[in-house]
């Protein structure tokens, strides 16, 4: 404070290694102390500067050693959000992991569901949907061609309709 007016400290004098700026109180203090997590210190600025999204440690240029919970590390030293297999960013999947499929509408993986005999899985809707044969165990993504039947079924010749049926 200064003639009654209240500064805050947006950067500590360049060439003063011995002073940094602490985030958390917006002011210069003398020795340098480890950064707060998720954060790295920044020598050139003498501040503590944010790890890119995801990263828990990571050192001055940057570069992620250790990714928070729910995030996992890709070969580019990224936090990928867990539902991505690899990503460019923390939250752009360029490819999902297994178990997840690409949701094209709000751009993210989800999870897949795990459908039952006599459904097949609706990507559109990330829901199963019943076969339209009832005696069909396992069919294709339109519903109507029959690749399994159920126990003491078995696949007729191609239907009038240009499916298999039980």
């Amino acid at each position: 404070m200064t003639n009654g007016k209240l500064y805050l400290c947006t950067g500590c004098k360049p060439k003063v290694p011995e002073r940094w700026l602490d985030p958390q109180k917006l002011n210069c203090v003398q020795e340098k102390k480890s950064c707060p997590q998720g954060t790295h210190y920044q020598p050139n600025t003498n501040t503590c500067d944010k790890c890119l999204e995801g990263c828990a440690v990571c050192d001055s240029n940057a570069i992620c050693s250790v990714c928070y919970e729910g995030f996992t590390m890709n070969k580019d030293k990224v936090c990928c959000i867990d539902s991505c297999k690899n990503c460019a960013s923390s939250s752009k999947c360029d490819e999902c992991a297994d178990g997840y499929w690409y949701f094209e509408k709000n751009q993210e993986c989800i999870r897949k569901v795990d459908c039952s005999e006599g459904q097949w899985y609706n990507a559109t809707g990330n829901m199963c949907k019943h076969c339209e044969d009832k005696n069909c165990a396992e069919c294709d993504n339109s519903g109507r061609n029959c690749l399994r039947c159920k126990d003491t079924f078995k696949i007729n010749a191609t239907s009038e309709t240009g499916y298999k049926s039980c």
